[in-house]
Parts: C-alpha cells; sequence; structure tokens
C-alpha cells in the first residue's frame, strides 16, 4: 500500500484490531450516539487496583476516537491504590522491567465498541458496589482501632459519597414544599442559589482552562463552547439525574440486587500477540504487554 494512503487510514485499521462483530458494532454506536443527541462521552478502563480510570471527551471527538484511538500516560500504570507514582518511570524499563513503560511516555487506549453503554446503568451499578462495600466493612465507622482509616477516610465515603444523593434528594424536595407553602425566603434563598451555582461553575471552568492551556485535546470553536456549556448547564438537570440514579442503584441494594451484571472481557486477536510471544522467547528480550484473549 503506497505510504499516502497507509497514512489515511485509522488506528484501528493500520493494525486491524477490530473483528468484523465490533466494526459492525461501532457504527451502531455513532448511530446512537447521533439518534440520543449525546454530547460527551467517557472512555473508560481498570488500572490493575481495579480504580476506574479514563478520558472524557465531546461526541464528535468521541466517533473519531473510537478508530483513532486515545491517548493516556502510562503513568497511570504505575500508581498505588492512594494514586501515587510508586515506581521510577524515568529509570530503564521504568522500574517496571518493560521498556515501553520508560519516560513516562503515552500509550493508545482503542475502545471496544461492544461495551458502549449509557450513563444510568454505570451510576445504578457504581452506587450499589459503593453500598455494598461499606455495609460490609461497616465496623470501621469511627472505630479509631483503624486510626485514619477508621476515622476520617471511611465516614467520609459515607457522609460525602453513599449519602450525597440522599441529602441531595432530601434538599429537592425542601425547596419543593417552600414553594408550595410559600415558605422561602426569596432573598436568602435565590442569594444562596447563586452562590453555590456560581462557585461549581467557576471550579469546571478553571478545570477547562487549566486542560486547555496545557493538553490542547479540543481542535474547534465548537467544541470548546460545547464544554462551557455544558459547564453552565451540569448542575441544571444533569445533576439531578445522577441524584436518581445512585437513589435508584441504593434502593436496587436495598432489595436484595448484588448482582454486578454482565461484564464482557475482549481481547483483540491479530497477529501482534504472536510476533511479542515469539521475541519474548529469545534470550534477554522483555515481554511485551498483550491483550488477553476473550
Amino acid at each position: 500500500m503506497p505510504p499516502r494512503a497507509q497514512r489515511r487510514l485509522s488506528f484501528v485499521d493500520r493494525h486491524d484490531l477490530w473483528s468484523d462483530e465490533q466494526r459492525r458494532a461501532a457504527s451502531a454506536v455513532e448511530r446512537e450516539i447521533k439518534r440520543r443527541k449525546l454530547e460527551v462521552i467517557r472512555f473508560a478502563f481498570c488500572d490493575q487496583h481495579g480504580v476506574l480510570r479514563g478520558k472524557t471527551l465531546v461526541a464528535s471527538e468521541a466517533i473519531k476516537a473510537m478508530r483513532a484511538g486515545v491517548t493516556m500516560t502510562s503513568t497511570l500504570l504505575a500508581k498505588d491504590t492512594s494514586h501515587r507514582t510508586v515506581f521510577d518511570v524515568f529509570s530503564a524499563g521504568g522500574g517496571m522491567g518493560l521498556d515501553e513503560m520508560a519516560g513516562a511516555g503515552n500509550f493508545v487506549m482503542v475502545a471496544d465498541p461492544s461495551t458502549f453503554r449509557v450513563l444510568g446503568r454505570q451510576r445504578d451499578r457504581w452506587q450499589r458496589g459503593l453500598t455494598d462495600v461499606l455495609w460490609r466493612h461497616r465496623g470501621l465507622f469511627f472505630n479509631p482501632r483503624y486510626g485514619r482509616m477508621g476515622m476520617i477516610v471511611y465516614p467520609y465515603f459515607v457522609l460525602n459519597e453513599l449519602l450525597a444523593p440522599v441529602v441531595e434528594a432530601v434538599g429537592f424536595l425542601g425547596v419543593v414544599l417552600g414553594l408550595l407553602l410559600n415558605a422561602l425566603n426569596w432573598p436568602f434563598a435565590i442569594l444562596f442559589f447563586l452562590t453555590a451555582y456560581g462557585l461549581g461553575a467557576v471550579l469546571t471552568l478553571t478545570a477547562l482552562v487549566l486542560e486547555e492551556m496545557n493538553f490542547h485535546r479540543y481542535h474547534t470553536f465548537g467544541d470548546r463552547v460545547m464544554l462551557v456549556v455544558w459547564a453552565l448547564l451540569e448542575n441544571l438537570g444533569y445533576r439531578q439525574l445522577t441524584v436518581f440514579w445512585r437513589l435508584k442503584g441504593m434502593f436496587n441494594y436495598i432489595r436484595g440486587s448484588r448482582a454486578w451484571g454482565k461484564m464482557d472481557r475482549a481481547g483483540f486477536h491479530t497477529g501482534t500477540a504472536q510476533v511479542a510471544d515469539e521475541k519474548a522467547q529469545q534470550p534477554g528480550a522483555i515481554p511485551a504487554p498483550v491483550a488477553p484473549p476473550r
């Protein structure tokens, strides 16, 4: 194939990473994104500790990124459970004995289009998992025997993560009842809303500015405008939806739902894995990471 024609191929096509079934699934995902008019898509993976990591893209870039791949920093694979980088990534082999990990370079994450899911299901499952873990270890709650874990970390997750949707839902109901009973102090309520909403918007916009200054991930003016719009609107509708989904997850757990759901694992079957295996058999060779078989 001429070099110019090869350059026009996507990352997935150049390395033949998808099966025919995955290509059909990718086309179906593109149609679903457009049909639902989704604005943002998150590409995510679990690291070696089971911590969910990833990157969120606007829909127009996400559709391209399914075939072009999403770059991620390799230091995400060099962290411990407290999110600290514990390997010397700038030493030979990145501190892991793998040449590919040296220098804290990027790697390309290619999505499996057959795993596309809409956010509501994931939020439900996440809340059920959080509730289950905290209930199993409820003996830690304000237990001085466990030090900072029992006195700070565990109570934080209970009060700020587990019960957050309950507190927010009670607040929403209180506002509605206040409106119906004409019991709101309007000047104070408006001032409080503007302060809370403004603080959240400033924090989100600051994060967007810092990301754009450092990484330049979004190439069009329209994408940047869409991110700003979502930063201003995330607390009006979307926030309430996440509260509903998380409350639903807690309710399902109380009703006895313990199933995590079907979690498919898929690898890429290409000649690359065979080449890596052959090189790994050579004396002194460092095995290259290979995707697990399906």
